[in-house]
């Protein structure tokens, strides 16, 4: 039993040139890390975690014939290298759990005039009844997140962060910085602290489990998957509430596609693997909300195609799509969409709505990472705090995660649920249920309509009023 409750990380083996592998079992049984590791040794590798709550462990060999060993045993289904390298040995840590005190909060911070995205889903209206309560944790899954920075400093707990980047949790706070900004401006978004300076998170009294599950390459991050497996169940694991997953995950180190499809046998193994330690999160009561994406490409068809993205196209998860200012379908960066893959939208900015940065959205920055047009509040000092500009649907989704929190805040001790929990359906529900319908634009084809929701908009914009008050647009 103890097996299921913690990670086993072991001291790697292997040379820096092995590569990892996520390995997919039939029965869970067989994932508990000491069979697990006698069979990756005996295949001329070793284990890096195992996750027998999902029959998945990631290992690594720089063995040739590794996978293939592998493969042949009767109590293995599938083997798919990921592209990553050796990783760094892991720690491990658990969260205690959670109880559900409410507190307002007002929007009045140095930048609150120029969050018109939050004002569009009426967050300063909610924030009237709730800023979110300290008890309940989002999990931001991405490239990391400052945690010096002054508007998040005091809502990150770094008791339940990690980086997942080796394929097994590390919870060295060096390990989970934020090395490209991303995650540090989504967390703003999310759960900037209502302290007077910069703005005010859509959940600015939740706390935030930073979960760091990529790696930067140039100028890009890249998701692999035995990190993304990684998080999902640490995730579970960690009382993590809400999961906001603003990341498309790559097929290979040098990002290749963020498209798998079940004709090929090694991303079908990854498919099923991942989607393996979404349903674990799910199960364990954690909503998991992401980012449609930023290719302006139709879901629908691509799912039609035997292919799909991931985590945005898994069962159960939130999928958001991004408007601009203007409440048109984003196009620069321009948005995903598709019938029956969109849950709900909401602004992510857009900068054909509007003249930059103004249709913009606002969020903190890292210190460390000066670049061009940074906004400040102060700007001397060591406590100076630093903002930047984003769109795409990255912001759309840390919205609609904030929104996931505040739902959460309020109605998590409702009879019939875990105390301070709600289960992931009763959640996607609530914000579905209480969005704003925004039909298709007269004139576009690709926007089509059942049932009152479209391929664009999915439910409609996202409303955090309605959310926390239950004021739902039925048919």
């Amino acid at each position: 039993m103890l097996a299921t409750a913690v990670v086993a990380a072991l001291a790697l083996a292997g040379t820096a040139a092995a590569e990892r592998y996520v390995v997919l079992y039939k029965h869970d049984r067989d994932a508990a890390p000491g069979p697990a590791q006698a069979d990756a040794q005996r295949a001329g590798g070793s284990l890096v975690a195992a996750y027998p709550e999902i029959g998945v462990v990631v290992a690594e060999s720089s063995s040739p014939g590794f996978a293939a060993a592998l493969d042949r045993l009767r109590s293995v289904e599938g083997v798919a290298a990921t592209g990553g390298l050796s990783g760094n040995p892991a720690g491990n840590g658990w969260g205690d759990g959670p109880q559900l005190p409410n507190t307002p909060v007002s929007d009045t911070d140095t930048f609150s005039p120029l969050q018109w995205w939050a004002q569009r889903i009426a967050a300063p209206e909610a924030h009237a009844i709730t800023g979110g309560s300290p008890e309940v944790t989002v999990g931001v899954i991405d490239t990391g997140v400052d945690a010096s920075h002054p508007d998040l400093d005091d809502n990150v707990d770094a008791s339940r962060s990690v980086s997942c980047t080796s394929g097994a949790p590390n919870q060295d706070p060096a390990a989970w910085n934020d090395d490209s900004g991303h995650g540090t401006n989504v967390a703003g978004v999310i759960a900037a602290e209502a302290n007077g300076r910069g703005i005010v998170g859509i959940a600015p009294n939740v706390k935030l489990a930073v979960i760091k599950a990529s790696v930067r390459v140039g100028a890009s991050d890249i998701f692999l998957p035995d990190a993304v497996i990684c998080s999902f169940v640490w995730a579970g694991r960690t009382d993590v509430d809400v999961a906001n997953s603003s990341f498309s995950m790559d097929s290979a180190p040098s990002g290749g596609t963020t498209s798998f499809c079940k004709a090929d046998d090694a991303q079908r193994t990854i498919v099923k693997a991942v989607r393996r330690a979404i349903d674990y999160a799910q199960r364990n009561d954690v909503s998991i909300v992401a980012s449609a994406g930023n290719d302006g490409l139709d879901l629908a068809a691509l799912r039609e195609s035997g292919c799909m993205r991931l985590p945005s196209m898994a069962p159960g998860v939130i999928t958001v799509s991004s408007i601009g200012m203007m409440d048109a379908l984003a196009a620069g960066p321009p948005s995903n969409y598709g019938l029956g893959e969109v849950s709900v939208t909401a602004p992510g900015g857009d900068f054909m709505q509007g003249v930059p940065p103004a249709g913009l959205i606002l969020s903190a920055w890292p210190a460390s990472m000066q670049v061009p047009r940074l906004m400040c509040d102060p700007c001397q000092g060591p406590d100076a705090a630093f903002y930047r500009f984003f769109a795409g649907t990255s912001q759309a989704a840390a919205q609609v995660s904030g929104v996931a929190a505040l739902v959460v805040s309020r109605f998590g001790k409702e009879r019939g649920w875990k105390q301070g929990h709600m289960e992931p359906k009763r959640v996607t529900q609530l914000v579905e249920q209480t969005a704003d319908p925004l039909p298709c634009p007269a004139g576009d084809a690709r926007c089509v309509t059942y049932k009152q929701r479209t391929s664009f908009f999915g439910h409609g914009v996202v409303n955090a009023l309605r959310a926390v008050t239950r004021d739902r647009r039925d048919p």
